[in-house]
């Protein structure tokens, strides 16, 4: 469903890991905005996000290590005013084996 929302255009897919992971590999779909830059914009005036806090916005932190990351920003956004967001919890290998061939 996420990558038939955000290629009709009608969800935004927000990569919250670090420079370096983002770097090795990413989704091409997918808008960078590590969490660190996201927890400094609290009013969510980063051109990362959308203008419409109706805009669906999936989350993706899916580093073993830092798996809550992409709650923690499906939480940061909500506190911002966006109100349709949901974090994935499936593995970066997981959402690339979705992606169409």
């Amino acid at each position: 469903q996420m990558l038939e929302d955000v290629s009709a255009g009608r969800a935004v897919l927000l990569d919250v890991r670090p420079r370096k992971a983002w770097d090795a590999g990413h989704l091409d779909l997918a808008v960078h905005c590590p969490l660190e830059q996201l927890d400094a914009a609290v009013d969510g005036g980063l051109p990362q996000l959308p203008k419409s806090r109706d805009q669906l916005i999936y989350t993706h932190s899916a580093l073993v290590d830092e798996g809550s990351n992409g709650v923690r920003a499906a939480v940061m956004l909500k506190a911002m005013g966006f109100t349709r967001v949901r974090a994935l919890s499936e593995s970066f290998e997981a959402l690339t084996a979705q992606l169409p061939r």
